[in-house]
This record gives structure tokens, C-alpha cells and sequence, in this order.
């Protein structure tokens, strides 16, 4: 696993860089995170120290013997700074600095120091940290020693580096030191919104929006919980290869596999992810598209019917003509004892008008071939009333400006689009789709989603 890079960008206080025998926060958290470049902000008083002798770079030097890593060092020097209280000025000239940093260190995180310099300056990077969502900067707060205040050197002005490193316990029991280092409790404040705001857009099904702000928020969500949302959204489009591929290069294991796909036969998949396709319109109220959506796993569901009451497959009397076109052909009837029977069921549904052996394979062909094969009496009524349905709802809703409301549904065709789906989701059953297998199947998914968000 690649191990994550850091560079620190630190005020520097006047604890910096050893007081009271132990590490300032700047040398502390240097030590625990072993950052590749530390960025140092020097006001007018830690400026004149720093000209003076050189004790923040040196005592970074000298760490990095301990720690076995090079430090570079970069000074941001404002020794005009004299109001050091105005956390406006901070804020703004904070961001660009930390903009800076990260254009210049891709890939890294920036590591940054709320425990040095002045109450407007912690201030203003707690607030720059709160208000990121990519989890690229994370405030690391240092706590004296004693859990008390931080003390000043006597006299900063005398002060030895070599004498204090010396005396410094931090490196002295190196590598067994006490950590002191820890994040801020208000760290990614609008992370932490974001996604709450992911998670609602799961709920809703709504993948394309929940992975728009999970790909903006960088590292504050796990790269697993992004391919998971791909997935899904190639799931809702029936994409079944996309989403395949996507679980793929998440390295999936059955478990996943199962509540991305709990159908796994071909055939029964597809109807299986149809029908919860469906289901998700109607809980959107998206009851258009649900009525002019139920003709296409309507019509497999009667094949898949008619080939378990013939006891043999419906295609095989069918000639294929162009990318998914299917005609009913009398020539591959004739001669067979099932499809003599079909022909001669067909020829009595249609007294003569001719025509179901010249048009695509459909519903008013495979509906009375049922009726005649079929002794389950459940299913022709749940035929009958999607039949009816399908024509007089869905092909209105389908070719005519209209607004199609639930109530809409049910004045025409008797029944809700619940009811619709019911039927729908009975004949499933017969073909053995097992509606205790998809219940609840987005659901489960989402929850997968949610808990890999980080």
C-alpha cells in the first residue's frame, strides 16, 4: 500500500522549536507525520529570531537525522506583520499560501499546525480546514506536555539549540515518545456536509448527482465508494457489462456481487434489474416513465411464460430479421406437433385477420398461446390486466402530451401503478424470478455505498 505524503505548513510561535524540555508544535508534528517540506510563516518577532540563528531550519535538520528523512524548508516571511490579531487578513492570505502549497505538491496532504502562532492565526486554519471537502488539509492540534499552557523560554533571545535539543525528552526517548499530536475535532466541517448530502442523493437513487460531489470532494471519500457509485449508476441505466466492469477494478467479492446483482441467470437478470428499475420509477413518482416502461419487460415475461407452458422455446418457431426483430414464421411451425398447435391457436385468436406472422414477436401473439397451455389461472388474470393496462395507459402516455399521475393511471385501467408492478412482479414469479431474492435489492445496495464513503 502506498504510503500517504505530507508537507506541513506551520506558524511559528514562540514555543517553536523546543521549550520546557519537549518539541514546539511545529517540531512535533514534524516528528509523528515526517513530512517531506515544512512551510514555516514567520511574523516580525519569529522573523528577527529566525535571521538571528537559523533555530527553526537547524532543529528540523537535526530531526531529521532522528527520523531518517530530509526535510526541505521553505519561509514565508511577513516581518512587517504587526497586527497579528486580525484573522480576516489571515484567512485570505492563508488560502493562497495553502493553494500554493498544494498546486506545488500534488498528491501530497498538507498537514497544518493549529497549535502555533497567534489566536487569529489557529483561527483562521481551522476555518480554512472546516471549510474543505477534498481532505487534502488536515488541522493536527499538539498538546503541551502537562496539558497545560504553552511556556515561553526565560529569554528567547539566549537561546541554545544544542542545549535544548539535548535536553529535548521528545528525542531523547525517540523512538517511544508520547505522541501528543491530534486531529481537530472541526476538522472537514464541509466534508462532513457533503456528505450527508451524498448519502441523501444515495437514498434517492440518484447516483449520477451522489458521484458528481463524491469525485469533487478528493480524498474525503474513498475511492471504493466512488466505483461502487459508477457501478450503480451503469445498474439503473441496465448497463449490466458496465457495472461488471466497475466492480471489477473494485476487486468485489460475492457479497458485493450479490447486492449489486442478485439475479445472476442471464435471462432472469435482465428481467429481475427491469423490474427494479420499475420499482425505483414508482417510489420516484415517476409514474410516466413507469407506465411507458412496463411494455418491454412485459413482453419478456409472456416469452418466458409461454416457453414454460409449451415446454419448449417460443423462438425456435421465429425468424430474425435485422438487430432484434423477430417474426413468427409459419414455415417453422408447420411440420412440428408444438408449433402446429401454436399455429392453430393463433389462427383462432385472430379468426382469419392474419398478421400475427408478419409483425414483430409480441404480446397479442403470445398472450392467447398462453391462455390455451397454460392451467394457471393466476397468471392469465395478471396478463389480462397488464394487457389492459398496456392499452389504455401506456400507449397514450407513450405518444400523447399528457400529464400521468397515479390517479391518472387507476381511472383508466383499474388498477394503481402498485398494482401494476404487483402483476408484473406475480409473473416473475412463475418464470422464477423470486421476489424474495430482489426485495429491497437498491436498498441493501445503498447501504453498501454509504458505509464505504469514509
Amino acid at each position: 500500500m502506498e504510503t500517504e505524503r505530507y508537507v506541513l505548513f506551520s506558524p511559528i510561535g514562540m514555543t517553536d522549536p523546543i521549550a520546557e524540555y519537549h518539541d514546539g508544535s511545529m517540531l512535533h508534528i514534524a516528528r509523528k507525520f515526517k513530512p517531506e517540506r515544512v512551510y514555516m510563516y514567520l511574523s516580525k518577532e519569529t522573523s528577527k529570531l529566525d535571521e538571528d540563528d537559523d533555530r527553526y531550519a537547524r532543529a528540523l535538520k537535526l530531526l531529521g537525522g532522528t527520523i531518517k528523512r530530509d526535510i526541505d524548508v521553505v519561509k514565508f516571511r511577513r516581518s512587517d506583520l504587526v497586527d497579528v490579531h486580525l484573522f480576516d487578513e489571515f484567512y485570505d492570505e492563508f488560502e493562497k499560501l495553502i493553494k500554493q502549497i498544494k498546486e506545488k505538491n500534488p498528491g501530497a496532504i498538507v498537514l497544518l499546525n493549529v497549535s502555533s502562532g497567534t489566536p487569529a492565526m489557529k483561527s483562521a486554519l481551522h476555518t480554512i480546514a472546516a471549510m474543505t471537502d477534498d481532505a487534502e488539509c488536515i488541522p493536527i492540534q499538539v498538546a503541551t506536555p502537562l496539558k497545560e499552557h504553552g511556556k515561553k523560554w526565560d529569554d528567547v533571545n539566549k537561546f541554545d539549540l544544542k542545549a535544548a535539543w539535548d535536553c529535548n525528552e521528545d528525542e531523547i526517548n525517540y523512538p517511544n515518545y508520547q505522541d501528543r499530536c491530534s486531529c481537530s475535532k472541526n476538522y472537514n466541517l464541509l466534508l462532513k456536509v457533503k456528505k450527508e448530502i451524498i448519502r441523501s442523493h444515495i437514498d434517492a437513487c440518484d447516483y449520477s448527482a451522489a458521484l458528481a460531489l463524491a469525485d469533487g470532494c478528493g480524498r474525503g471519500v474513498s475511492e471504493t465508494a466512488k466505483i461502487y457509485l459508477r457501478a450503480a449508476c451503469a445498474r439503473v441505466q441496465l448497463d449490466a457489462r458496465g457495472m461488471e466492469a466497475h466492480l471489477r477494478q473494485a476487486r468485489a467479492d460475492s457479497r458485493v456481487l450479490l447486492l449489486f446483482t442478485p439475479v445472476r441467470d442471464g435471462r432472469l437478470r435482465s428481467v429481475a434489474e427491469y423490474l427494479l428499475w420499475l420499482d425505483m420509477k414508482l417510489k420516484r413518482a415517476e409514474f410516466c416513465d413507469f407506465i411507458r416502461g412496463i411494455s418491454p419487460v412485459f413482453l419478456d415475461l409472456l416469452e418466458a411464460a409461454a416457453d414454460k407452458a409449451c415446454g419448449e422455446s417460443i423462438d425456435a418457431f421465429c425468424r430474425r430479421f435485422g438487430e432484434g426483430k423477430r417474426i413468427l414464421s409459419i414455415d417453422r411451425m408447420s411440420g412440428n406437433p408444438l408449433g402446429e398447435r401454436i399455429l392453430g391457436i393463433l389462427e383462432e385468436a385472430f379468426k382469419g385477420y392474419g398478421g400475427y406472422h408478419n409483425s414483430d414477436l409480441s404480446p397479442a401473439q403470445l398472450v392467447p398461446v398462453i391462455e390455451a397451455m397454460s392451467n394457471d389461472e393466476s397468471l392469465k388474470k395478471r396478463e389480462k390486466d397488464i394487457r389492459n393496462a398496456e392499452q389504455n395507459c401506456r400507449h397514450m402516455a407513450a405518444h400523447e402530451i399528457v400529464s400521468v399521475t397515479e390517479e391518472w393511471i387507476k381511472e383508466r385501467c383499474g388498477l394503481t401503478p402498485s398494482d401494476i408492478l404487483a402483476e408484473l412482479n406475480g409473473i416473475a414469479e412463475y418464470i422464477g424470478v423470486k421476489r424474495s431474492e430482489i426485495t429491497g435489492s437498491y436498498e441493501k445496495m445503498n447501504e453498501l455505498i454509504k458505509e464505504s464513503l469514509g
